[in-house]
Protein backbone atom coordinates (compact mmCIF):
# COMPACT_ATOMS: atom_id res chain seq x y z
CA UNK A 1 0.00 0.00 0.00
CA UNK A 2 1.72 2.92 -1.17
CA UNK A 3 1.91 6.94 0.86
CA UNK A 4 1.14 9.54 -0.53
CA UNK A 5 2.60 12.96 0.73
CA UNK A 6 0.65 13.95 3.19
CA UNK A 7 0.51 11.02 4.75
CA UNK A 8 -2.66 9.44 3.35
CA UNK A 9 -2.76 5.88 2.32
CA UNK A 10 -5.14 2.91 1.06
CA UNK A 11 -8.47 2.62 -0.05
CA UNK A 12 -11.81 3.87 0.47
CA UNK A 13 -15.55 2.76 -1.04
CA UNK A 14 -18.11 5.14 -2.53
CA UNK A 15 -20.36 4.52 0.67
CA UNK A 16 -16.95 5.30 2.85
CA UNK A 17 -16.29 8.93 0.79
CA UNK A 18 -20.31 9.90 1.25
CA UNK A 19 -19.83 9.56 5.16
CA UNK A 20 -16.78 11.03 5.46
CA UNK A 21 -17.73 14.16 2.84
CA UNK A 22 -20.77 14.14 4.68
CA UNK A 23 -22.84 13.79 2.27
CA UNK A 24 -25.20 11.62 0.43
CA UNK A 25 -24.36 8.37 -1.39
CA UNK A 26 -26.39 9.56 -4.06
CA UNK A 27 -24.21 13.21 -4.42
CA UNK A 28 -20.37 10.40 -4.71
CA UNK A 29 -22.41 8.44 -7.86
CA UNK A 30 -23.33 12.20 -9.14
CA UNK A 31 -19.95 13.32 -8.92
CA UNK A 32 -17.94 10.04 -10.50
CA UNK A 33 -20.90 10.51 -13.42
CA UNK A 34 -20.72 13.66 -14.51
CA UNK A 35 -16.85 14.71 -13.69
CA UNK A 36 -14.60 12.58 -15.88
CA UNK A 37 -11.67 14.38 -13.76
CA UNK A 38 -12.94 12.06 -10.42
CA UNK A 39 -10.67 9.47 -8.99
CA UNK A 40 -10.34 5.75 -11.13
CA UNK A 41 -11.65 2.96 -9.00
CA UNK A 42 -9.72 0.45 -8.73
CA UNK A 43 -9.96 -3.63 -8.72
CA UNK A 44 -9.07 -4.76 -5.25
CA UNK A 45 -10.07 -8.63 -4.74
CA UNK A 46 -13.33 -8.05 -6.81
CA UNK A 47 -14.06 -4.51 -5.10
CA UNK A 48 -13.89 -1.61 -6.48
CA UNK A 49 -12.19 1.24 -4.13
CA UNK A 50 -10.71 4.81 -4.44
CA UNK A 51 -7.30 6.00 -3.46
CA UNK A 52 -7.89 8.20 -0.37
CA UNK A 53 -5.20 10.66 -1.50
CA UNK A 54 -6.72 11.20 -5.17
CA UNK A 55 -10.16 11.55 -3.05
CA UNK A 56 -9.22 14.07 -0.86
CA UNK A 57 -7.26 15.92 -3.69
CA UNK A 58 -10.19 15.97 -6.10
CA UNK A 59 -12.50 16.83 -2.80
CA UNK A 60 -10.22 19.64 -2.18
CA UNK A 61 -11.22 21.43 -5.56
CA UNK A 62 -14.62 21.12 -4.59
CA UNK A 63 -16.21 23.81 -2.29
CA UNK A 64 -19.40 23.27 0.27
CA UNK A 65 -22.18 25.08 -1.36
CA UNK A 66 -23.69 27.91 1.56
CA UNK A 67 -26.39 26.02 2.21
CA UNK A 68 -24.98 22.85 2.75
CA UNK A 69 -22.86 24.57 5.86
CA UNK A 70 -21.92 22.99 8.70
CA UNK A 71 -22.48 25.15 11.67
CA UNK A 72 -18.49 25.21 12.37
CA UNK A 73 -17.89 25.45 9.15
CA UNK A 74 -16.67 28.85 7.57
CA UNK A 75 -17.61 30.34 4.03
CA UNK A 76 -15.23 28.70 1.24
CA UNK A 77 -14.83 25.38 3.13
CA UNK A 78 -14.20 22.38 0.55
CA UNK A 79 -15.09 18.65 0.75
CA UNK A 80 -11.72 18.16 1.48
CA UNK A 81 -11.41 20.01 4.60
CA UNK A 82 -14.78 18.06 5.96
CA UNK A 83 -12.82 14.46 4.50
CA UNK A 84 -9.62 15.07 6.66
CA UNK A 85 -11.41 16.29 10.30
CA UNK A 86 -13.91 13.48 9.72
CA UNK A 87 -10.67 11.60 9.63
CA UNK A 88 -9.09 13.07 12.27
CA UNK A 89 -11.73 12.98 14.45
CA UNK A 90 -11.85 9.17 14.01
CA UNK A 91 -8.66 8.92 14.43
CA UNK A 92 -9.16 10.84 18.25
CA UNK A 93 -11.53 8.63 18.90
CA UNK A 94 -9.31 5.41 18.46
CA UNK A 95 -6.64 6.67 20.37
CA UNK A 96 -9.13 7.43 23.49
CA UNK A 97 -10.49 4.06 23.54
CA UNK A 98 -7.06 2.69 24.46
CA UNK A 99 -4.50 0.41 23.12
CA UNK A 100 -7.23 -2.13 21.78
CA UNK A 101 -7.72 0.66 18.55
CA UNK A 102 -5.11 0.74 16.09
CA UNK A 103 -3.87 4.20 16.55
CA UNK A 104 -5.28 6.52 14.40
CA UNK A 105 -7.79 4.21 12.33
CA UNK A 106 -11.54 5.16 12.25
CA UNK A 107 -13.06 2.58 13.69
CA UNK A 108 -16.53 3.07 11.99
CA UNK A 109 -14.92 1.70 9.05
CA UNK A 110 -15.23 -1.81 8.64
CA UNK A 111 -12.47 -4.06 9.76
CA UNK A 112 -11.07 -4.50 6.50
CA UNK A 113 -10.79 -0.88 5.72
CA UNK A 114 -9.45 0.35 8.85
CA UNK A 115 -5.48 0.32 8.40
CA UNK A 116 -6.56 1.25 4.75
CA UNK A 117 -7.74 5.21 5.65
CA UNK A 118 -5.42 5.49 8.58
CA UNK A 119 -3.21 8.54 8.86
CA UNK A 120 -0.06 7.61 10.61
CA UNK A 121 1.58 9.44 13.61
CA UNK A 122 4.71 10.13 12.32
CA UNK A 123 6.10 10.45 16.10
CA UNK A 124 4.59 7.08 16.84
CA UNK A 125 6.82 5.32 14.47
CA UNK A 126 4.35 2.47 14.45
CA UNK A 127 5.57 -0.20 11.84
CA UNK A 128 2.89 -1.21 9.20
CA UNK A 129 1.76 -4.76 9.10
CA UNK A 130 3.34 -6.95 5.80
CA UNK A 131 1.25 -6.35 2.78
CA UNK A 132 -0.33 -10.29 1.90
CA UNK A 133 1.20 -12.22 -0.23
CA UNK A 134 -1.95 -12.82 -2.34
CA UNK A 135 -1.91 -9.92 -4.64
CA UNK A 136 -4.75 -7.57 -4.81
CA UNK A 137 -5.62 -7.84 -8.45
CA UNK A 138 -6.09 -4.73 -10.22
CA UNK A 139 -4.64 -3.01 -7.16
CA UNK A 140 -2.01 -0.72 -9.14
CA UNK A 141 -3.21 3.06 -10.02
CA UNK A 142 -2.30 2.54 -14.05
CA UNK A 143 -3.52 0.83 -17.07
CA UNK A 144 -6.40 -1.38 -15.25
CA UNK A 145 -7.65 1.30 -13.36
CA UNK A 146 -8.16 3.50 -16.69
CA UNK A 147 -9.57 0.55 -18.43
CA UNK A 148 -11.99 -0.03 -15.58
CA UNK A 149 -13.24 3.31 -15.72
CA UNK A 150 -13.67 3.12 -19.21
CA UNK A 151 -15.42 0.21 -19.30
CA UNK A 152 -18.14 1.31 -16.59
CA UNK A 153 -19.03 3.99 -18.26
CA UNK A 154 -19.87 2.24 -21.25
CA UNK A 155 -21.43 -0.40 -19.68
CA UNK A 156 -25.18 0.12 -20.22
CA UNK A 157 -27.24 0.23 -17.43
CA UNK A 158 -28.84 -2.71 -18.11
CA UNK A 159 -25.16 -4.51 -17.98
CA UNK A 160 -26.10 -6.35 -21.28
CA UNK A 161 -24.14 -9.40 -21.85
CA UNK A 162 -23.30 -8.09 -25.50
CA UNK A 163 -21.36 -4.93 -24.29
CA UNK A 164 -19.69 -7.59 -21.66
CA UNK A 165 -18.41 -9.76 -24.49
CA UNK A 166 -17.63 -6.96 -27.07
CA UNK A 167 -15.18 -5.65 -24.40
CA UNK A 168 -13.62 -8.84 -23.88
CA UNK A 169 -13.73 -9.47 -27.53
CA UNK A 170 -11.59 -6.14 -27.80
CA UNK A 171 -8.76 -7.43 -25.69
CA UNK A 172 -8.62 -10.50 -28.02
CA UNK A 173 -8.69 -8.61 -31.16
CA UNK A 174 -6.11 -6.55 -29.59
CA UNK A 175 -3.61 -9.24 -28.35
CA UNK A 176 -4.06 -11.78 -31.37
CA UNK A 177 -4.98 -9.83 -34.74
CA UNK A 178 -2.96 -7.01 -33.84
CA UNK A 179 -1.48 -6.28 -36.89
CA UNK A 180 -4.43 -4.45 -38.04
CA UNK A 181 -5.74 -3.31 -34.68
CA UNK A 182 -5.53 0.22 -35.77
CA UNK A 183 -6.75 -0.17 -39.24
CA UNK A 184 -10.08 -1.34 -37.66
CA UNK A 185 -10.59 0.49 -34.71
CA UNK A 186 -10.87 3.96 -36.59
CA UNK A 187 -14.62 4.39 -35.88
CA UNK A 188 -17.41 1.98 -33.80
CA UNK A 189 -18.42 0.09 -36.66
CA UNK A 190 -15.52 -0.58 -38.07
CA UNK A 191 -14.68 -2.51 -34.93
CA UNK A 192 -17.96 -4.18 -34.38
CA UNK A 193 -17.69 -5.30 -38.50
CA UNK A 194 -13.75 -6.57 -37.39
CA UNK A 195 -15.29 -8.40 -34.62
CA UNK A 196 -18.01 -10.35 -35.83
CA UNK A 197 -15.06 -11.56 -38.77
CA UNK A 198 -12.70 -13.16 -35.78
CA UNK A 199 -15.20 -14.31 -33.21
CA UNK A 200 -18.61 -16.27 -33.48
CA UNK A 201 -21.37 -15.21 -32.89
CA UNK A 202 -21.67 -12.66 -29.59
CA UNK A 203 -22.15 -9.66 -31.30
CA UNK A 204 -25.00 -10.11 -33.96
CA UNK A 205 -27.09 -7.60 -31.53
CA UNK A 206 -24.69 -4.81 -31.35
CA UNK A 207 -24.67 -2.53 -33.40
CA UNK A 208 -28.73 -1.91 -32.43
CA UNK A 209 -27.39 -0.69 -28.84
CA UNK A 210 -24.91 1.72 -30.50
CA UNK A 211 -25.92 5.48 -29.83
CA UNK A 212 -23.63 8.55 -30.43
CA UNK A 213 -23.34 8.59 -26.92
CA UNK A 214 -21.75 5.25 -26.58
CA UNK A 215 -19.67 5.76 -29.80
CA UNK A 216 -17.48 7.91 -27.90
CA UNK A 217 -17.72 6.00 -24.93
CA UNK A 218 -16.49 2.60 -27.10
CA UNK A 219 -13.75 4.89 -28.42
CA UNK A 220 -12.53 5.21 -24.79
CA UNK A 221 -12.46 2.02 -24.36
CA UNK A 222 -10.62 1.07 -26.79
CA UNK A 223 -7.86 3.59 -26.29
CA UNK A 224 -7.74 2.16 -22.71
CA UNK A 225 -7.41 -1.64 -23.83
CA UNK A 226 -5.00 -0.63 -26.60
CA UNK A 227 -2.75 0.89 -23.63
CA UNK A 228 -3.45 -2.35 -20.88
CA UNK A 229 -2.41 -5.13 -24.01
CA UNK A 230 0.29 -3.39 -24.53
CA UNK A 231 1.61 -3.17 -21.04
CA UNK A 232 0.45 -6.17 -19.25
CA UNK A 233 -0.43 -8.19 -22.11
CA UNK A 234 -3.79 -9.90 -23.04
CA UNK A 235 -3.72 -12.93 -20.67
CA UNK A 236 -3.55 -10.71 -17.61
CA UNK A 237 -5.93 -8.04 -18.90
CA UNK A 238 -8.60 -10.64 -20.16
CA UNK A 239 -8.30 -12.60 -16.54
CA UNK A 240 -8.85 -8.45 -14.94
CA UNK A 241 -11.77 -7.91 -16.82
CA UNK A 242 -13.29 -11.23 -16.13
CA UNK A 243 -13.18 -10.77 -12.41
CA UNK A 244 -14.11 -6.97 -12.74
CA UNK A 245 -17.06 -7.78 -14.64
CA UNK A 246 -18.28 -10.68 -12.51
CA UNK A 247 -18.16 -8.80 -9.23
CA UNK A 248 -19.84 -5.66 -11.04
CA UNK A 249 -23.07 -7.78 -12.18
CA UNK A 250 -23.48 -8.78 -8.19
CA UNK A 251 -25.53 -12.35 -8.29
CA UNK A 252 -25.09 -13.08 -11.87
CA UNK A 253 -21.73 -12.34 -12.52
CA UNK A 254 -21.04 -15.70 -10.06
CA UNK A 255 -23.03 -17.40 -12.81
CA UNK A 256 -19.93 -16.92 -15.61
CA UNK A 257 -17.20 -16.94 -13.40
CA UNK A 258 -15.18 -18.28 -10.52
CA UNK A 259 -12.98 -16.45 -8.32
CA UNK A 260 -9.11 -17.00 -8.71
CA UNK A 261 -8.70 -18.21 -4.75
CA UNK A 262 -11.17 -20.98 -5.23
CA UNK A 263 -9.62 -22.18 -9.13
CA UNK A 264 -6.82 -22.22 -7.42
CA UNK A 265 -8.45 -24.74 -4.54
CA UNK A 266 -9.46 -26.81 -6.95
CA UNK A 267 -6.87 -27.07 -9.61
CA UNK A 268 -3.93 -27.14 -6.75
CA UNK A 269 -6.14 -30.50 -5.06
CA UNK A 270 -6.46 -32.67 -8.45
CA UNK A 271 -2.54 -31.53 -10.03
CA UNK A 272 -3.12 -31.98 -13.35
CA UNK A 273 -0.17 -33.31 -15.17
CA UNK A 274 1.21 -33.13 -18.98
CA UNK A 275 -0.46 -35.79 -21.22
CA UNK A 276 -3.66 -35.96 -18.99
CA UNK A 277 -6.83 -35.11 -20.83
CA UNK A 278 -9.05 -32.31 -18.75
CA UNK A 279 -12.74 -31.77 -18.98
CA UNK A 280 -14.62 -29.13 -16.43
CA UNK A 281 -18.41 -29.57 -17.84
CA UNK A 282 -19.44 -26.24 -16.79
CA UNK A 283 -16.16 -24.19 -17.49
CA UNK A 284 -17.94 -20.89 -17.19
CA UNK A 285 -15.54 -18.52 -18.86
CA UNK A 286 -12.67 -20.70 -18.96
CA UNK A 287 -11.04 -20.02 -16.32
CA UNK A 288 -10.90 -23.47 -14.46
CA UNK A 289 -9.74 -24.70 -18.16
CA UNK A 290 -6.73 -22.34 -18.30
CA UNK A 291 -5.66 -23.10 -15.21
CA UNK A 292 -5.42 -26.50 -14.92
CA UNK A 293 -3.75 -26.70 -18.34
CA UNK A 294 -1.03 -24.07 -16.77
CA UNK A 295 -0.80 -26.37 -14.27
CA UNK A 296 -0.14 -29.23 -16.47
CA UNK A 297 2.71 -27.50 -18.15
CA UNK A 298 4.71 -26.94 -15.19
CA UNK A 299 6.86 -29.95 -15.50
CA UNK A 300 7.20 -28.99 -18.89
CA UNK A 301 4.55 -30.94 -20.90
CA UNK A 302 1.59 -29.95 -22.23
CA UNK A 303 -2.13 -31.61 -21.27
CA UNK A 304 -3.55 -34.22 -23.44
CA UNK A 305 -6.63 -32.91 -24.15
CA UNK A 306 -8.44 -29.72 -23.05
CA UNK A 307 -12.59 -30.10 -23.20
CA UNK A 308 -15.57 -28.23 -21.19
CA UNK A 309 -19.07 -27.23 -22.00
CA UNK A 310 -21.20 -24.38 -21.32
CA UNK A 311 -24.73 -23.23 -21.28
CA UNK A 312 -24.99 -20.49 -23.81
CA UNK A 313 -22.65 -19.27 -27.65
CA UNK A 314 -21.65 -16.84 -26.70
CA UNK A 315 -19.99 -18.38 -23.22
CA UNK A 316 -18.72 -20.60 -25.26
CA UNK A 317 -16.80 -17.79 -27.40
CA UNK A 318 -15.20 -16.08 -24.11
CA UNK A 319 -14.35 -19.40 -22.78
CA UNK A 320 -12.29 -20.13 -26.02
CA UNK A 321 -10.76 -16.24 -26.28
CA UNK A 322 -9.69 -17.22 -22.38
CA UNK A 323 -8.18 -20.35 -23.54
CA UNK A 324 -6.43 -19.03 -26.58
CA UNK A 325 -5.21 -16.00 -25.04
CA UNK A 326 -3.50 -18.25 -22.06
CA UNK A 327 -2.02 -20.40 -24.78
CA UNK A 328 -4.54 -23.35 -24.36
CA UNK A 329 -5.88 -25.17 -27.31
CA UNK A 330 -8.93 -26.44 -25.89
CA UNK A 331 -12.61 -27.52 -27.41
CA UNK A 332 -15.52 -25.84 -25.78
CA UNK A 333 -18.83 -26.27 -26.73
CA UNK A 334 -22.55 -25.11 -25.41
CA UNK A 335 -23.99 -28.81 -24.18
CA UNK A 336 -24.12 -28.00 -20.32
CA UNK A 337 -28.00 -28.34 -19.90
CA UNK A 338 -27.43 -31.94 -22.15
CA UNK A 339 -25.06 -32.85 -19.11
CA UNK A 340 -27.41 -31.95 -16.17
CA UNK A 341 -29.93 -33.14 -17.38
CA UNK A 342 -28.44 -36.49 -18.40
CA UNK A 343 -28.91 -36.24 -21.94
CA UNK A 344 -25.25 -36.58 -22.77
CA UNK A 345 -23.56 -39.31 -23.52
CA UNK A 346 -20.86 -40.64 -20.92
CA UNK A 347 -18.76 -43.03 -22.82
CA UNK A 348 -16.01 -40.17 -22.97
CA UNK A 349 -13.69 -40.26 -20.28
CA UNK A 350 -11.23 -38.02 -18.62
CA UNK A 351 -8.33 -38.05 -16.26
CA UNK A 352 -8.72 -34.81 -14.91
CA UNK A 353 -12.27 -32.59 -14.51
CA UNK A 354 -12.30 -29.34 -12.47
CA UNK A 355 -16.00 -27.87 -12.21
CA UNK A 356 -18.47 -25.15 -10.24
CA UNK A 357 -21.43 -26.10 -11.42
CA UNK A 358 -24.46 -23.76 -9.94
CA UNK A 359 -25.67 -24.69 -6.42
CA UNK A 360 -29.18 -26.64 -5.92
CA UNK A 361 -30.30 -25.81 -9.53
CA UNK A 362 -33.40 -27.51 -11.02
CA UNK A 363 -33.76 -30.34 -13.10
CA UNK A 364 -36.27 -31.52 -16.05
CA UNK A 365 -38.25 -33.87 -14.79
CA UNK A 366 -38.64 -35.43 -18.06
CA UNK A 367 -34.76 -35.72 -17.24
CA UNK A 368 -34.99 -36.99 -13.62
CA UNK A 369 -37.04 -39.96 -14.62
CA UNK A 370 -36.21 -41.09 -18.23
CA UNK A 371 -32.23 -41.98 -17.96
CA UNK A 372 -30.56 -44.67 -15.97
CA UNK A 373 -28.17 -42.72 -13.13
CA UNK A 374 -25.36 -44.31 -12.05
CA UNK A 375 -27.07 -44.86 -8.66
CA UNK A 376 -30.28 -42.99 -8.48
CA UNK A 377 -32.21 -40.39 -9.89
CA UNK A 378 -31.81 -37.42 -8.40
CA UNK A 379 -34.36 -35.18 -6.90
CA UNK A 380 -36.04 -32.58 -9.85
CA UNK A 381 -35.34 -29.60 -7.42
CA UNK A 382 -31.54 -30.08 -7.04
CA UNK A 383 -28.99 -30.96 -9.07
CA UNK A 384 -25.91 -31.52 -7.16
CA UNK A 385 -26.22 -35.04 -7.06
CA UNK A 386 -26.59 -35.39 -10.91
CA UNK A 387 -23.63 -33.32 -11.10
CA UNK A 388 -21.29 -35.57 -8.96
CA UNK A 389 -22.92 -38.35 -10.80
CA UNK A 390 -21.75 -36.93 -14.07
CA UNK A 391 -18.31 -36.30 -12.95
CA UNK A 392 -17.93 -40.08 -11.33
CA UNK A 393 -19.55 -41.44 -14.62
CA UNK A 394 -16.84 -39.60 -16.90
CA UNK A 395 -13.55 -40.51 -15.15
CA UNK A 396 -10.76 -42.87 -16.73
CA UNK A 397 -9.50 -45.66 -14.52
CA UNK A 398 -7.21 -43.66 -11.59
CA UNK A 399 -8.81 -40.37 -12.96
CA UNK A 400 -9.44 -37.70 -10.07
CA UNK A 401 -11.99 -34.96 -10.01
CA UNK A 402 -12.60 -31.45 -7.84
CA UNK A 403 -15.99 -30.39 -7.53
CA UNK A 404 -17.41 -27.57 -5.83
CA UNK A 405 -20.43 -28.03 -4.22
CA UNK A 406 -23.46 -26.19 -2.24
CA UNK A 407 -22.85 -26.95 1.50
CA UNK A 408 -26.03 -28.52 1.77
CA UNK A 409 -24.86 -31.52 -0.09
CA UNK A 410 -23.05 -33.22 2.54
CA UNK A 411 -25.54 -33.42 4.72
CA UNK A 412 -28.84 -33.50 3.01
CA UNK A 413 -31.86 -35.55 4.42
CA UNK A 414 -33.48 -36.09 1.22
CA UNK A 415 -33.60 -40.18 0.50
CA UNK A 416 -32.35 -39.38 -3.12
CA UNK A 417 -29.18 -37.74 -1.90
CA UNK A 418 -28.33 -39.55 1.19
CA UNK A 419 -28.79 -42.49 -1.10
CA UNK A 420 -26.15 -41.46 -3.28
CA UNK A 421 -24.09 -39.82 -0.95
CA UNK A 422 -23.71 -43.46 0.81
CA UNK A 423 -23.01 -45.21 -2.43
CA UNK A 424 -20.76 -42.61 -3.43
CA UNK A 425 -18.69 -43.55 -0.11
CA UNK A 426 -19.10 -46.83 0.16
CA UNK A 427 -17.80 -47.49 -3.91
CA UNK A 428 -14.36 -45.52 -2.91
CA UNK A 429 -15.66 -42.81 -5.58
CA UNK A 430 -15.24 -39.94 -2.80
CA UNK A 431 -11.77 -39.42 -1.78
CA UNK A 432 -11.76 -36.42 0.28
CA UNK A 433 -14.73 -33.46 1.33
CA UNK A 434 -12.78 -29.99 2.04
CA UNK A 435 -15.48 -27.56 3.72
CA UNK A 436 -14.47 -23.72 2.66
CA UNK A 437 -15.35 -20.57 4.18
CA UNK A 438 -18.13 -18.43 3.14
CA UNK A 439 -18.63 -15.48 0.77
CA UNK A 440 -16.45 -16.26 -1.24
CA UNK A 441 -18.69 -15.58 -4.24
CA UNK A 442 -20.60 -12.32 -5.70
CA UNK A 443 -23.87 -13.90 -5.76
CA UNK A 444 -24.06 -15.97 -2.81
CA UNK A 445 -22.78 -15.83 0.85
CA UNK A 446 -23.18 -19.55 1.87
CA UNK A 447 -20.01 -21.65 2.44
CA UNK A 448 -19.16 -24.07 -0.46
CA UNK A 449 -17.11 -27.61 -0.16
CA UNK A 450 -15.13 -29.28 -2.69
CA UNK A 451 -15.56 -32.80 -3.51
CA UNK A 452 -12.16 -34.97 -4.63
CA UNK A 453 -13.49 -37.66 -6.59
CA UNK A 454 -11.85 -40.60 -8.37
CA UNK A 455 -11.86 -44.09 -10.16
CA UNK A 456 -9.49 -45.48 -7.99
CA UNK A 457 -8.26 -48.81 -8.64
CA UNK A 458 -7.91 -49.75 -5.36
CA UNK A 459 -10.12 -48.06 -3.29
CA UNK A 460 -8.36 -47.07 0.60
CA UNK A 461 -11.64 -47.61 2.49
CA UNK A 462 -10.68 -43.72 4.12
CA UNK A 463 -12.51 -39.84 3.20
CA UNK A 464 -9.96 -37.22 3.45
CA UNK A 465 -11.56 -34.36 5.71
CA UNK A 466 -10.28 -30.82 5.64
CA UNK A 467 -11.68 -27.87 7.72
CA UNK A 468 -11.07 -24.78 5.99
CA UNK A 469 -13.68 -22.82 7.27
CA UNK A 470 -12.04 -20.84 9.26
CA UNK A 471 -9.47 -19.41 6.61
CA UNK A 472 -9.53 -16.91 4.06
CA UNK A 473 -8.94 -12.93 4.72
CA UNK A 474 -12.46 -10.46 4.94
CA UNK A 475 -12.17 -7.81 1.56
CA UNK A 476 -15.19 -5.34 2.48
CA UNK A 477 -18.03 -6.15 3.92
CA UNK A 478 -18.93 -8.94 2.29
CA UNK A 479 -16.65 -11.21 0.45
CA UNK A 480 -13.73 -13.16 1.57
CA UNK A 481 -10.56 -14.51 -0.53
CA UNK A 482 -7.68 -17.13 0.02
CA UNK A 483 -4.59 -16.12 0.31
CA UNK A 484 -1.64 -18.23 -1.47
CA UNK A 485 -0.73 -19.38 2.30
CA UNK A 486 -4.56 -21.14 2.39
CA UNK A 487 -5.06 -23.06 -1.01
CA UNK A 488 -0.97 -23.96 -0.01
CA UNK A 489 -1.97 -25.38 3.49
CA UNK A 490 -5.46 -27.51 1.56
CA UNK A 491 -3.08 -28.61 -1.27
CA UNK A 492 -0.21 -29.78 0.95
CA UNK A 493 -2.76 -31.73 3.21
CA UNK A 494 -4.36 -33.78 -0.12
CA UNK A 495 -0.74 -34.44 -1.54
CA UNK A 496 0.15 -36.03 1.96
CA UNK A 497 -3.10 -38.07 2.42
CA UNK A 498 -2.28 -39.15 -1.03
CA UNK A 499 1.36 -40.64 -0.53
CA UNK A 500 0.90 -41.86 3.04
CA UNK A 501 -1.79 -43.98 1.83
CA UNK A 502 -3.66 -45.69 4.77
CA UNK A 503 -3.24 -44.46 8.36
CA UNK A 504 -2.28 -40.91 7.33
CA UNK A 505 -1.75 -38.93 10.69
CA UNK A 506 -3.45 -35.35 9.23
CA UNK A 507 -3.27 -32.04 11.08
CA UNK A 508 -4.64 -31.39 14.69
CA UNK A 509 -7.76 -29.05 13.83
CA UNK A 510 -7.25 -29.12 9.90
CA UNK A 511 -7.21 -32.41 8.23
CA UNK A 512 -7.85 -35.80 8.84
CA UNK A 513 -8.24 -39.39 7.59
CA UNK A 514 -11.55 -41.47 8.48
CA UNK A 515 -12.55 -44.74 8.03
CA UNK A 516 -15.52 -46.07 6.38
CA UNK A 517 -16.62 -47.16 9.78
CA UNK A 518 -16.31 -43.91 11.35
CA UNK A 519 -18.43 -42.15 8.20
CA UNK A 520 -21.31 -45.05 8.45
CA UNK A 521 -21.96 -44.26 12.12
CA UNK A 522 -22.62 -40.72 11.23
CA UNK A 523 -24.85 -41.42 8.30
CA UNK A 524 -22.68 -40.68 5.50
CA UNK A 525 -22.79 -37.46 6.45
CA UNK A 526 -19.66 -35.48 4.98
CA UNK A 527 -19.48 -32.45 6.92
CA UNK A 528 -15.58 -31.85 7.58
CA UNK A 529 -16.21 -30.46 11.11
CA UNK A 530 -17.95 -33.07 12.47
CA UNK A 531 -14.78 -35.04 11.89
CA UNK A 532 -11.60 -32.63 12.05
CA UNK A 533 -12.75 -31.54 15.81
CA UNK A 534 -13.48 -35.21 17.16
CA UNK A 535 -10.24 -37.53 18.14
CA UNK A 536 -10.58 -40.73 16.43
CA UNK A 537 -11.78 -43.05 19.06
CA UNK A 538 -15.00 -40.67 19.73
CA UNK A 539 -17.16 -42.67 17.85
CA UNK A 540 -16.10 -45.62 19.85
CA UNK A 541 -17.00 -44.15 23.59
CA UNK A 542 -19.60 -45.20 25.36
CA UNK A 543 -21.75 -41.68 24.83
CA UNK A 544 -20.24 -41.84 20.89
CA UNK A 545 -24.14 -42.50 20.02
CA UNK A 546 -25.36 -39.62 21.49
CA UNK A 547 -22.57 -37.51 20.37
CA UNK A 548 -23.23 -38.73 17.22
CA UNK A 549 -26.74 -37.96 16.67
CA UNK A 550 -25.84 -34.16 17.88
CA UNK A 551 -23.46 -33.96 15.07
CA UNK A 552 -26.15 -35.52 12.66
CA UNK A 553 -28.71 -32.81 13.72
CA UNK A 554 -26.55 -29.56 13.61
CA UNK A 555 -25.57 -30.98 10.36
CA UNK A 556 -28.92 -31.05 8.89
CA UNK A 557 -29.86 -27.72 10.07
CA UNK A 558 -26.95 -26.39 8.40
CA UNK A 559 -28.38 -28.30 5.33
CA UNK A 560 -31.32 -26.56 5.92
CA UNK A 561 -30.28 -23.51 6.23
CA UNK A 562 -28.11 -23.86 3.09
CA UNK A 563 -31.11 -25.25 1.35
CA UNK A 564 -33.54 -21.79 1.95
CA UNK A 565 -30.50 -19.95 1.09
CA UNK A 566 -30.49 -21.62 -2.19
CA UNK A 567 -34.35 -21.25 -2.62
CA UNK A 568 -33.96 -17.47 -2.14
CA UNK A 569 -30.83 -17.44 -4.66
CA UNK A 570 -33.39 -19.33 -7.26
CA UNK A 571 -36.48 -17.32 -6.78
CA UNK A 572 -34.12 -13.91 -7.64
CA UNK A 573 -32.26 -15.55 -10.50
CA UNK A 574 -36.38 -16.17 -12.00
CA UNK A 575 -36.57 -12.63 -11.38
CA UNK A 576 -33.70 -11.14 -12.83
CA UNK A 577 -31.80 -10.18 -10.02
Amino acid sequence: MTESPEGLVGHVSRSEIARLAGVGRSAVANWERRHHDFPAPMIVDGAEVFGVAAVVAWLDRRSVGKKALGEQEPPGTTYGMRFRRALDAMAHTDQAAGPSAPAGSPSSLPEGRREAVARPDPESAVPRPPKPAHRAFGEQEGAEARLWTAVRRFLSSDFAHADRSLVLGLVYLRAVHSDDWEGVCKAPEAIVRRLETVIRGPFRDFRHRLDRRREHLLAEVVQAVDQAVSVHGGAQIFDFLLEALAFADGRRGGEFYTPRSVVSVLVNTVAPRPGERIHDPCCRSGELLASAAAHARRDGGRPLLVDGFTWTADLSEIARMNLMLHGVAGSVRPSTEKVVNGWLDTSKKFDVIVTNPPFNMSLDHDAVDGRAWMYDAPPSNNANFAWLQYVVQSLAPGGRAAVLMAYAAVASENPRERFIRTRLVEDGRVEAVIALPPQLFPNTGIPVTVWLLGRPREPRGEVLFIDASGLGRPVGRTRRILTDEDVTSIAEAVGEWRDAGRGYAGRTGFARSVKLDEVRALNHVLNPRSYVSSPPETAEEPDGGMLNELRRQLDELHARAADADAAVTRELRKLGL
